[in-house]
């Protein structure tokens, strides 16, 4: 045979001296050396000339395909001197004058006989220019399997798609792995380079047709190809199937700096596979680089002078476009733009009905158009391997110009393309199966409902998920191509690309969801013309159905995604005109939504001559209404977009609980009654609504331009009060339980309309106090403006009258000691809790004993300090408060001569003595206790006195704010004049001081802390209560329920509330907190005055 023109690499026997490729050895033979023949080496292109991507050198096709012989081939020689070591034959015959003895040979096993040549194998020099080592990689690795093709099945078949992508496997992780090549080559490029080898590979019959047409090799999926020498050998499919799976990541392994070999699984396939008749030729785009030196220099930063080096990665960018005018459509898969009739013969078309040939046509089309869908996505992921591959820092020679990188590369990833990947996956086994069915039923297609049912559940949730997020990946591409200048020349080039066909980037990302919609058209078309007594037709109708629903669901997501965005988009338009009014709207929740947005207008007032045009904003949790403005660093003659003017309002949003409107059918205000004021623009009437802060007297009169748009407005708004009630009966952090029920009726009733338990004086509720009696029973003690009514507590028929006094104004208990202590008249009355509830050993009980003497008692408060159950109660003076500190102590009754107030019968006393005695020099409004200290409300804030130094202290502190302290001096001038309303420790050691109109912290030494952290109340609340992680504020006809960072939580409607627990210290939030309220009574036909406990949801 003659050897001068054989180039095989997997099989070549050019060079002096090479490694052999042993055959598998049968019995006790073992591989030897063959001789040597002289070989040319392979062409090299010429310096200076780009390379063609059809420039594989191989015979005429006129020719004969020229092949090797049967015997072992070796792998073709290492050209560098400096690896001469790892060319030597793998078995060398050693010198005559050693003297060896001869012994018999030896039988090996076939497994171990097939591990000894792999072994031998690993690591062989690969040159990919060689057209034979890529034929004999591809019949490695290249998965085989029956395929069905005009209803014949064809073994060990495979189609286009398959062989082109196994050779782009092959291309792309050979240049990955070898250092000559400095760059990853392009995926358009290897797909290129990719079809003219397998084109080149079936001249030679390397790869044929299974039913021997001859037809350009395509990368679709409609031809089914083989290999020829599959054809007399059928028992391979599993082998090589496997194998595929298993090498398809690791073919190569890098032996020095300039080799690369085979991997040690890619060795053990080759060992099982033929090494004759490959094809030969020499592919240049793959071949070395000419230049001696550039193999030689290992710096990064070296460039070779070769225009064609492929280490600069110069041999595929050198003429992208020639290469893509270079091929034609076919190469590329796209058979479409053929109609089924053009492709079938004219005979068969005539002879059959008009509506079989249309209904032919339309399930063409679809596949045609299905075909074509895939090759978009498949294109998303060539941008995606882009991308990352202009991130990528390793490679020589490219430029880096990655417009993102890392952690914000594979977020930026993530949220533009989401899930294309998995959607890839469904459709590209949805377009085998349409091949396959078309090759199967060939030439006219009978059933295709069947597949669309299968693959409609297939990638239902596929589709969803990417169709939902589509707003989100569209604004999130267009803002970073927006603000990165690499970003949008990245998308350029995207655009630029020649599989684009100049569409955007934002074409391909919204493919899918057009496609969606798509599929109801093609299968509408189909069933037009699909018999109705046809078995498809009713798999057509429900696919249909199934795709129906699953546009439903994904448009019901598209719509929430498109008002996320909207909601985000107002949140980085929208501030404040002044920080005191800026209200935190948390419209970066996910949840968040904008029920209604539309532009307003004011009418003008004596201080204005023009209509005032805003734009209202109704979110779910905030009305705002806000004025559009230039950027701040806008030029004064630049037009600016509407979606890109700031919206600021003057107005504290009003939140949408505490939201009252009116006016939706007042008469509309013409062009006659404007007093010669002319209105906006070309209108003729205005039609007025008005909306108010319930906490507020002022309401604000807004105008529209039509009668439609006020009744949207006011569905809105209506839909908006729902929406709060709904939330709060399902997420309510505070939840009221009754306690009362009618028993305080709240108005005169007829006496014959009276229930028994209501008497006839109806009185005001003033006060509660819970409690427990030494059987754990719990019980409620309710104050009344003409006594005090005790009952169990929770059950609503179980209250009655202890106590007869008039102006009762606070009541609690002592437990300890069973003492109950009640402010009436401005008189502090100490009473035994036995004598008013009795128990079955009822000891004897003494007379009530006042505890302040004069009727002059402002308020009292019980509570802990350091440990100590203290009593304290003020005392009006002409200029000052008397603060008188008591401590309740049991003793003997020889204490003091006298009996007081005894309550065991263990004939043990309890009595009260005087702890301390302070003095303020303003009039007191209420006390608290702290954890060592005793705060006393004053119109001066609030004033500390410590039981250890007696001393007092004013907070917050003047000298809490340095001079620079802007904000701090700010709040205090704000602090000045409101009345407080309680003090409390949080958690994290600092203090909440809590006054009628906001709220500020303050730390242990009353310094002012978390200046931009104080709130403001919505409304002016006349008590606060605190909880372990919640502060309500009591207004007449709201409760706000605030965290203690001052987010508004809930808001709790109402009428005349009113906080019945004192605010006195750590004590509530082991206690329930209590209030009363107005609410309608159905048995009474009244208003009755409800007490109920309010505590937390959970």
């Amino acid at each position: 045979m003659d050897r001068r023109h054989s180039y095989a690499s997997l099989a070549s026997t050019s060079g002096t001296r090479r490694r052999p490729l042993p055959p598998t050895p049968r019995g006790p033979r073992v591989p030897t050396r063959l001789p040597s023949a002289p070989s040319p080496a392979p062409s090299i292109p010429a310096p200076n000339a780009p390379p063609s991507y059809a420039s594989v050198h191989t015979p005429s096709a006129d020719a004969k395909p020229r092949r090797h012989s049967g015997k072992p081939l070796a792998w073709p020689p290492e050209k560098h001197e400096s690896l001469e070591h790892d060319m030597l034959p793998v078995y060398t015959p050693r010198p005559q004058s050693v003297s060896v003895e001869k012994k018999a040979p030896v039988e090996l096993p076939p497994e171990e006989v097939h591990d000894i040549t792999a072994e031998l194998l690993r690591g062989t020099t690969v040159d990919m220019a060689c057209l034979s080592q890529i034929a004999q990689l591809l019949l490695c690795i290249l998965e085989r399997k029956p395929l069905i093709k005009g209803s014949i099945i064809y073994p060990l078949s495979f189609t286009g798609r398959m062989a082109i992508q196994a050779i782009t496997d092959i291309l792309g992780q050979y240049a990955h792995t070898s250092a000559q090549f400095g760059a990853e080559i392009p995926e358009a490029n290897a797909h290129y380079m990719a079809m003219s080898i397998a084109r080149s590979l079936k001249t030679q019959l390397f790869i044929h047709e299974a039913d021997w047409e001859d037809h350009p090799l395509s990368a679709g999926v409609d031809e089914v190809y083989m290999f020829f020498s599959d054809c007399a050998n059928n028992d391979k499919v599993d082998g090589a199937a496997a194998n595929a799976r298993e090498i398809h990541g690791t073919l190569f392994e890098r032996r020095s700096l300039d080799a690369v070999g085979l991997s040690a699984q890619a060795a053990a396939a080759c060992v099982s596979t033929q090494t004759h008749d490959l094809p030969t030729g020499v592919f240049a785009p793959m071949t070395r680089c000419y230049s001696p030196t550039c193999a030689l220099n290992t710096s990064p930063r070296f460039t070779c002078y070769v225009p064609s080096c492929p280490r600069a990665g110069r041999a595929w960018n050198a003429s992208d476009l020639d290469v893509a005018d270079a091929v034609d459509d076919d190469d590329v898969g796209d058979v479409g733009a053929k109609a089924w009739v053009e492709l079938v013969p004219p005979e068969l078309v005539q002879s059959l009905p008009r509506k079989e040939v249309e209904r032919q046509n339309a399930l063409h089309e679809m596949v045609q158009k299905e075909e074509s869908f895939l090759r978009d996505l498949q294109l998303i992921d060539t941008f995606v391997h882009r991308l990352r591959a202009l991130a990528d820092s390793s490679g020589v020679g490219m430029a880096r110009a990655a417009p993102l990188s890392g952690a914000a590369l594979e977020t930026f990833i993530e949220v533009v393309f989401g899930n294309y990947l998995e959607l890839t996956t469904h459709i590209a086994a949805f377009v085998d199966r349409l091949c396959e069915r078309e090759r199967e039923e060939h030439p006219m297609v009978q059933t295709i409902g069947d597949l669309c049912v299968n693959a409609a559940l297939e990638w239902g949730s596929a589709y969803a998920t990417y169709v939902q997020h589509y707003p989100v990946a569209l604004y999130t591409l267009k803002r970073e191509i927006a603000t990165n200048a690499r970003m949008a020349k990245f998308a350029d080039d995207c655009r630029r690309d020649p599989q684009a066909h100049r569409h955007p980037l934002d074409n391909f990302l919204f493919r899918p969801p057009a496609r969606l919609q798509r599929y109801h058209l093609h299968l509408e078309s189909i069933l037009k013309y699909t018999d109705p007594m046809s078995p498809d037709q009713e798999q057509i109708l429900l696919a249909t159905e199934i795709i129906d629903e699953q546009c439903k669901v994904a448009q019901a997501g598209v719509e929430a995604a498109e008002q996320r965005l909207q909601v985000q988009e107002l949140a980085g338009v929208l501030e404040a005109k002044r920080p005191d009014i800026f209200v935190p709207l948390n419209l970066h929740l996910p949840d968040r939504k904008l029920v209604h947005q539309g532009t307003v207008y004011r009418r003008p007032d004596g201080f204005e001559f023009e209509w005032t045009e805003m734009t209202a904003m109704l979110f779910d949790n905030y009305f705002v209404l806000a004025k559009r403005k230039r950027p701040v660093d806008a030029p004064p003659d630049a037009t600016i977009e509407p979606s890109k003017m700031r919206l600021v309002y003057s107005k504290p949003p009003i939140p949408v609980a505490l939201l009252d409107w009116s006016g939706f059918h007042d008469p509309s205000l013409s062009r006659g009654h404007l007093n010669r004021r002319l209105m906006p623009g070309d209108m003729t009437d205005m039609f007025p609504f008005s909306v108010r802060h319930r906490a507020s007297r002022e309401a604000f009169t807004l105008y529209v331009a039509t009668a439609q748009q006020r009744a949207e407005w006011h569905q809105s708004l209506t839909a908006v009060e729902r929406m709060v009630a709904a939330h709060d009966a399902k997420h309510a952090v505070i939840r009221r339980t009754p306690l009362s029920g009618d028993t305080f009726a709240a108005g005169a009733l007829q006496p014959d309309g009276l229930p028994r338990d209501v008497p006839n004086v109806h009185p005001e509720v003033t006060c509660a106090a819970p409690f427990r009696l030494e059987d754990h029973t719990q019980m409620l003690a309710v104050g009344t403006s003409d006594g005090v009514w005790i009952g169990l507590y929770g059950q609503v028929h179980s209250f009655h009258k202890v106590l007869h006094l008039r102006g009762v104004t606070q009541c609690t208990v002592l437990e300890r000691f069973g003492h109950f202590l009640v402010l009436a008249d401005k008189s502090l009355i100490a009473y035994d809790l036995q004598a008013l509830v009795p128990s079955k050993a009822t000891p004897l009980s003494f007379a009530p004993q006042k505890l302040s003497g004069n009727r002059d008692v402002l308020f009292f408060a019980t509570g802990y300090v350091g440990g100590r159950e203290l009593l304290v109660y003020a005392k009006k003076k002409t200029s000052e408060t008397s603060i008188r500190v008591l401590e309740p102590i049991e003793a003997g009754p020889d204490s003091d001569g006298r009996r007081f107030l005894s309550r065991r019968p263990s004939e043990t006393f309890s009595r009260f003595r005087e702890y301390k005695k302070f003095y303020v020099g303003y009039e007191a409004t209420g006390v608290q206790f702290l954890q060592t200290a005793i705060a006393v409300y004053t119109h001066r804030g609030f004033q500390t006195y410590s039981l250890e130094t007696e001393a007092l202290e004013l907070l917050p502190t003047a000298k809490s704010a340095t001079r620079d302290d802007t904000r701090a001096w700010s709040l205090l001038k704000q602090l000045e004049g409101q009345r407080p309303l309680g003090i409390f420790h949080l958690p994290d050691q600092h203090y909440l001081l809590c006054f009628e109109r906001c709220a500020c912290y303050t730390d242990a030494a009353g310094r002012l802390v978390r200046t931009d952290a104080a709130f403001e109340w919505q409304g002016r609340p006349l008590r606060i209560a605190c909880t372990a992680d919640t502060i309500l504020a009591f207004s007449s006809t709201f409760v706000e329920v605030h965290r203690l960072t001052g987010e508004l939580l809930q808001v709790i409607p109402g009428s005349d509330i009113r906080l019945l627990s004192r605010p006195d210290n750590a004590q509530l939030s082991a206690r329930p907190v209590l209030m009363v309220e107005q609410v309608p009574s159905a048995a009474l036909h009244a208003q009755v005055q409800l007490v109920s406990e309010l505590r937390r949801a959970d």
